[in-house]
């Protein structure tokens, strides 16, 4: 039984062969192997390059630092604890409001969310990093241990071996050094904690105005409204509203910023006199300025748009339909120029 074989006429063969040196001659086809094992390489270095630079990191990441982990992990729930309130009151009764019943509902509550950001503050400055500061400050220092198997004092070095004893004293050394690495960090973690503080006043601001907007746009089921009397202007032949539109702008206008102001006359916590030694020399300036932040925001100023044009857009709608009262002028005329005696003279 004959085996099938596979085999080239010599013009085929003669054809590929050409075919195939020239391909080799190319760059590209010359070098792929060569580039591939080249890429190869490069990828695998440039990720052992970032698996040390992220081992690097993580050594100095201060908050991931055993001695300011817990500090730090308790200041970000005060901080977050810190946010369940806003300076922007959701009245709960129902109806209609005077507009000066509720800037002064606005203004109490302002001041119950100021009294809490100040507790939160105060509690974040006094119970945990005047508490931390304290404890990194003290670690500087090691007292030496006496062995207590030892009755008499001074007889603990004595009984050592001296490689135990090297081993002890470097072990005290790393000890000492990393202490005094964690004070100098101190005011890293400071200014940390104090941008974070200003991040998280950021936050309730904008939360705060993008409740406002959330409100207005509540159609169905509106717990409250604020409501304008509407008048005849006695010297004009129109109407007139009180309070004006103008008037309510103004209000909400000022209403962003108290509420921009409460939220920023929280403490610093960089303005604590214990944290100054720590700070001197790391920052140049009293670090981020909330207000800038907020009145830079491009969030923030959209917000602040859509609010004022919302009521710009509310009050024109109440001016169309309440033209229709322009037709009951003649009467609203005549009951206050109407006169019953003079009306019992006549004939």
């Amino acid at each position: 039984m004959s085996t099938p074989t596979e085999f080239l006429t010599l013009s085929d063969w003669m054809q590929q062969s050409t075919m195939f040196n020239v391909l080799t001659s190319m760059k590209f086809f010359k070098y792929y192997l060569v580039n591939k094992v080249f890429g190869l390489w490069k990828g695998n270095v440039r990720y052992r390059t970032y698996i040390k630079t992220r081992l690097n990191l993580s050594k100095q990441l201060i908050q991931a630092r055993p001695v300011y982990q817990a500090t730090f992990m308790d200041i970000n729930r005060i901080l977050y604890d810190m946010q369940v309130k806003i300076p922007f009151y959701v009245a709960k009764r129902q109806g209609a409001l005077e507009i000066d019943e509720y800037i002064l509902d606005q203004a109490k509550h302002r001041n119950d969310s100021k009294l809490h950001y100040s507790e939160k503050v105060d509690s974040i400055i006094s119970d945990k990093l005047t508490k931390l500061v304290g404890t990194i400050s003290e670690s500087r220092t090691i007292s030496d241990q006496e062995d207590l198997e030892n009755i008499k004092i001074g007889q603990a070095t004595k009984n050592k071996s001296m490689v135990l004893q090297k081993i002890e004293d470097a072990l005290k050394n790393r000890v000492i050094k990393l202490a005094w690495l964690n004070y100098n960090h101190l005011g890293t973690f400071i200014r940390l904690i104090d941008y974070m503080v200003v991040e998280t006043q950021v936050r309730i601001n904008q939360e705060a105005a993008e409740l406002i907007i959330s409100e207005m746009d509540i159609l169905e089921g509106r717990k409250y409204s604020l409501q304008t009397v509407v008048g005849f202007d006695n010297n004009e032949e129109g109407l007139s509203y009180t309070p004006t539109k103008t008037e309510f702008l103004n209000h909400f206008d000022k209403l962003l910023g108290d509420m921009q102001t409460v939220t920023e006359e929280v403490q610093r916590v960089i303005n604590h006199n214990e944290f100054h030694q720590f700070i001197h020399g790391l920052i140049t300036d009293s670090g981020p300025r909330f207000r800038s932040i907020v009145e830079e925001s491009s969030k923030c100023q959209n917000v602040r748009k859509q609010i004022l044009e919302r009521i710009a857009s509310d009050f024109n709608y109440i001016e169309e339909k309440t033209k229709v009262f322009k037709q009951c002028r003649d009467i609203n005329d005549f009951d206050q120029t109407f006169n019953f005696e003079d009306f019992k003279k006549e004939t």
